[in-house]
């Protein structure tokens, strides 16, 4: 069976990959220029603002000529050595899958640099084989558009195949209409960057709700 999986607030949070660069970028506009550490940390919140609310003080405290601009708070966040973990969950899943002898792919969105830093990070080359991670930057397109998927329903053909995500928006129009079965992971604490699209069509809704990312692996490696 192939098992396919998202990354990013499926197998970890993503909002501690924001957080990771948030804390790159405060201690380093801290030691170089003194800047209160929590006061930029803190700034750099919600994600989808946190790079322009920090522009005001950029241009107060940085010289003219300076590198950080606004250009370099996005290559911080895109390109920084994540301090980010793999949740004890998600490696007993992904063990608990191999060691039962099913193929695991990856499918992401987002830039390979930034998303291979934090598969490494995460010691996901563990379980997943390099051609078997699918990032949008690569495949050409994005996950909602389905190359990814179209392209592992070719390399195995008559397989049964899986996929587990978090957000309807783009997860599982794909999977469901190759006829894979489909797993959208809760967010019950409401800490996911993008939220699950609640109003979702059928075709775009997951066939079960998990709670948990190790009940796929107690459905189809129980021990």
């Amino acid at each position: 069976m192939v098992i396919g999986f998202d990354l990013d607030d499926t197998l970890y949070k993503e909002q501690t990959y924001v957080d990771s660069a948030r804390a790159v970028i405060a201690a380093h506009l801290e030691d170089k220029y003194g800047m209160p550490y929590h006061e930029i940390y803190d700034m750099m919140t919600p994600p989808k603002a946190m790079f322009h609310r920090l522009e005001p003080l950029l241009a107060r405290k940085v010289p003219e000529g300076a590198p950080e601009n606004i250009g370099w708070l996005v290559d911080q966040f895109r390109h920084h050595k994540p301090n980010i973990e793999l949740p004890a969950d998600s490696r007993r899943t992904l063990t608990e899958l191999k060691k039962a002898g099913h193929r695991l792919v990856l499918v992401t969105d987002g830039r390979v640099r930034t998303q291979m830093s934090k598969i490494t990070t995460l010691g996901l080359d563990e379980f997943f084989a390099p051609d078997c991670i699918y990032i949008s930057e690569a495949v050409g397109s994005e996950k909602g558009e389905g190359q990814a998927f179209r392209i592992i329903e070719r390399r195995w053909p008559g397989e049964r195949k899986v996929f587990v995500g978090d957000n309807s928006r783009k997860d599982f129009l794909w999977p469901n209409k190759l006829g894979w079965m489909t797993f959208r992971l809760e967010d019950p604490k409401n800490v996911n960057i993008h939220p699950d699209w609640a109003e979702a069509p059928d075709e775009y809704r997951a066939q079960r709700v998990i709670q948990f990312l190790s009940q796929v692996s107690d459905i189809f490696a129980p021990s």
